[in-house]
């Protein structure tokens, strides 16, 4: 259905691809009315992409009640990819867009965008961007928590991102384009993928222009909404190979191509591939995450597809890239897989000892196995130590590999092939992922106020000048808020501390997601050996009431901080994923029935071979009692010993055959 415009041309064009969002769009329909979308003022453009739901009646009945200027148009499923360039190829007014019909526009949102128009009229940008929020389905509340909100800290501004690599448009629904220009650029959404086609399609419109200015309108608000269904193009991409390899293979790779074969590759460009792996290296190592619908060749294929494209981003800006909290290991398995050389000033870091004084010092290398190592202790002598090999799994990768060495206290020195290196002792509090990023800050220099991020966080929290800010709430909220972050983190390592100090608990607690084992433990520790054993559910625990020496529970869940051990225990045959989340979920000690998934952890996992214990499938409730003491009665008298925790020298192999 189409209806001719008002007599009023329309300032903008909103380009709608609809399919199957008949939860959402009703919300979205009523947004854009409060977003001062007026027939004088935008053009309405909904192309439903073959919906099988009610979202067609819905958008048809709206439009004949509140939008008659609006057009309609069915197609076929072709993606979302396609209608957008449809909805282009129908625009009339100055400026499109392409907002999502899941999502949410806020107050004015149409007005904001107006202001800045009419005060650059002169010389307007190249394209405006909105200033995203958070919505979590079904909560209502807008939340300012996203990874790109820093770029809005100075208000609504003009910048021009050949000077600020750091503020780049990923997203087309948040973007305002100069349709002339657009067109004029050649720019299409690449119908074949399934990722990062908003980012590609905005860095090729960029590519092509003379300059690169991006209008900044802080007081357009647009509701970014994560489904609780799951079921949005974010959520499904990691079930789908053709995600982490397509959008590489078919869109990266020729854009950055095509821009190195004129100059060198913008840093903004290469901003935007790093902050794409940001969502890409980090979640392999969290289990929830982890692309576990890739098969062998797959990964094969994606490392080599990844090394291609980043073999275009400069050590520099690999370097310096501060808009997320890319950790250190991954920036070196980017240099890694683009054949350059491991930085020269990165030093082996040192946990903070453990309930036992044992402490873990890590060393990245491009070691395929275990090298001559030794170390020292701060007198100069040389310590005992034991050491393993790891190669985290990014895509099976192997060419980066990080050294575990075991010592009793820290050593003051690692000796790896005859080459010493000085250790990085983590400060109290930290973990060895925050260590690093705070060397990397104190090697490049850059901002002396911040608070290193933990492994698998996303955003940076740094302290920015009161001079940044346009007046001085905004800069008063941002420092209240960075003060928060750290008196959190405060609070949570003084608990930690705390927890540490406490005298060792008795007795056992059972995680009941353990399911039919954690009810028959208990009932066999009450039983046969006159134990406390309590059945306690992760979420519900309160540290407070629940105090055991031997902490049961299954690797989908993380370990609880607490001063006992923390046993992890797997049922049955084991993949790749389970490896990933039992090196993540923070046990002391891992007990399998298979002996295959021991043989696994053993070769894949970082935990040594005698925190990997096997107990056959009908013995594993009557004889882990009695397994898990001796494996701690072993581990403190191997730490209390004169000479150290192990034989000077001694290596994962040797141990595993001893």
């Amino acid at each position: 259905m189409a209806v001719s415009p008002p007599d009023h041309s329309p300032l903008f064009t909103a380009v709608i691809p609809l399919h199957n969002v008949e939860h959402y769009v009703g919300d979205f329909l009523a947004s854009l009315l409060h977003a001062g979308a007026k027939a004088d003022r935008v053009e309405l453009i909904f192309i439903d992409d073959g919906s099988t739901d009610h979202t067609w009646a819905i958008v048809h009945e709206w439009v004949a009640v509140h939008y008659p200027a609006a057009t309609l148009l069915r197609t076929p499923n072709g993606g979302v990819s396609a209608a957008r360039n449809l909805g282009l190829s129908l625009a009339t007014a100055p400026w499109v867009t392409f907002p999502d019909p899941d999502d949410l526009l806020g107050l004015g949102y149409f007005d904001c965008f107006t202001a800045l128009i009419e005060r650059e009229a002169d010389d307007p940008p190249e394209l405006l961007a909105a200033n995203i929020q958070r919505v979590f389905d079904p909560d209502p509340t807008w939340r300012d928590v996203h990874a790109l909100r820093s770029r809005f800290l100075r208000g609504t501004r003009v910048a021009d991102i050949d000077r600020e690599a750091e503020v780049f448009q990923m997203s087309v629904a948040t973007a305002v384009f100069p349709t002339d220009a657009l067109r004029a650029s050649g720019a299409r959404f690449i119908d074949r993928l399934h990722a990062s086609e908003d980012a590609l399609f905005i860095a090729h419109y960029l590519l092509g222009r003379q300059t690169r200015r991006i209008g900044l309108v802080a007081e357009a608000l647009y509701g970014y909404r994560r489904r609780a269904t799951g079921g949005s193009a974010v959520d499904s991409y990691r079930g789908d190979p053709a995600s982490y390899l397509d959008r590489f293979r078919d869109g990266y790779l020729p854009l950055l191509q095509e821009a190195s074969s004129v100059a060198e590759v913008p840093d903004w460009l290469q901003t935007m591939l790093l902050y794409e792996c940001q969502w890409l290296f980090p979640q392999q190592l969290a289990p929830h995450s982890f692309a576990s619908a890739l098969g062998t060749e797959q990964r094969r294929e994606v490392r080599d597809t990844l090394g291609a494209c980043l073999a275009h981003v400069s050590d520099r800006r690999l370097l310096a890239y501060d808009v997320t909290a890319l950790p250190l290991e991954t920036r070196l398995v980017i240099l890694a897989l683009t054949g350059r050389p491991l930085w020269h000033w990165i030093s082996p870091y040192a946990s903070s000892p453990d309930r036992d004084g044992i402490v873990s010092t890590h060393l990245y290398g491009n070691w395929s196995e275990v090298p001559a190592v030794g170390t020292e202790l701060d007198d100069g002598l040389p310590t005992s130590h034991a050491v393993t090999i790891r190669f985290p799994d990014y895509f099976d990768q192997k060419v980066m590999s990080e050294l575990i060495v075991r010592t009793r206290g820290a050593p003051r020195a690692v000796i790896v092939d005859g080459q010493r290196r000085e250790v990085r002792a983590t400060r109290h509090g930290e973990s060895i992922a925050q260590c690093g990023d705070r060397h990397r800050r104190e090697h490049t220099g850059a901002h002396a106020w911040v608070i290193p991020p933990a492994q698998g966080a996303v955003r940076v929290w740094k302290y920015i000048p009161k001079r940044e800010f346009p007046d001085a709430r905004p800069w008063c909220r941002e420092t209240a808020a960075i003060l928060g972050a750290w008196l959190r983190r405060c609070t949570h390592s003084l608990a930690r501390t705390l927890i540490g100090l406490a005298p060792r608990p008795q007795g056992w607690a059972i995680d009941a997601a353990i399911g039919e084992t954690a009810a028959r433990l208990r009932m066999h520790l009450a039983r046969h050996l006159g134990r406390p054993a309590l059945l306690v559910h992760q979420r519900g625990f309160s540290l407070g009431r629940v105090r055991a020496r031997y902490w049961i529970f299954p690797p989908q869940c993380s370990a609880p901080v607490v001063r006992g051990y923390r046993v992890a225990v797997h049922h049955g045959e084991i993949e790749r994923v389970d490896v990933v989340g039992i090196d993540a979920c923070g046990a002391d000690l891992v007990i399998a029935d298979s002996w295959n998934a021991v043989e696994l952890l053993r070769e894949r996992s970082r935990f040594f071979p005698e925190d990997i214990l096997y107990l056959e499938p009908e013995h594993i409730v009557t004889r882990m009692p009695a397994a898990v003491t001796r494996w701690e009665r072993e581990r403190r008298r191997s730490a209390r010993a004169s000479s150290s925790i192990w034989p000077a020298g001694a290596t994962r192999e040797a141990r595993a055959g001893a």
